[in-house]
């Protein structure tokens, strides 16, 4: 085995013991206990979901690593295609907008729920926003104090 496929077999092992241990997790849950089996699967779908978003987000998922390598769908190709653009500028394709339409499309009818995916980055951004209000409190109590203490 090479370097290549040691690196994203370790990444494949991760991403599988990453699912496990949060399934793990939110099976020990009394509250997930309490569901119903119908409940419990949709809770269970969600937390995979979760899982690889995140670590899709941090660059440790497997067809991440891949990519990152030059291997599978997309890997290497930014890197080996050349449209002798210089400035290497973004342009706008004509059929972009019918093209994501018919990628929703795709999605939908392999089953990939885009309301899940929306509400867990809406989560996410909510956390992150709570975090930047919670360390501008802290500053402006610290701001507050100072002055204080000084007259």
């Amino acid at each position: 085995m090479s370097e290549v496929e040691h690196r994203i077999d370790n990444a494949k092992r991760a991403d599988t013991a990453a699912v496990s241990y949060a399934l793990r997790n939110l099976r020990a849950t009394s509250e997930f206990k309490n569901l119903d089996s119908q409940a419990q699967e949709h809770r269970v779908e969600a937390k995979k979901t979760e899982v690889a978003l995140k670590r899709v987000r941090d660059g440790k998922y497997a067809t991440v690593v891949q990519q990152r390598l030059g291997i599978g769908e997309g890997g290497g190709a930014y890197s080996l295609w050349d449209d002798e653009n210089i400035a290497w500028e973004t342009e706008d394709e004509d059929d972009e907008v019918v093209q994501e339409a018919m990628w929703r499309e795709d999605e939908k009818a392999n089953g990939v729920d885009d309301v899940g995916i929306q509400k867990i980055q809406r989560e996410m951004v909510a956390q992150s926003v709570a975090t930047t209000k919670k360390v501008d409190q802290l500053g402006f109590s610290l701001w507050c104090r100072k002055w204080r203490v000084a007259y």
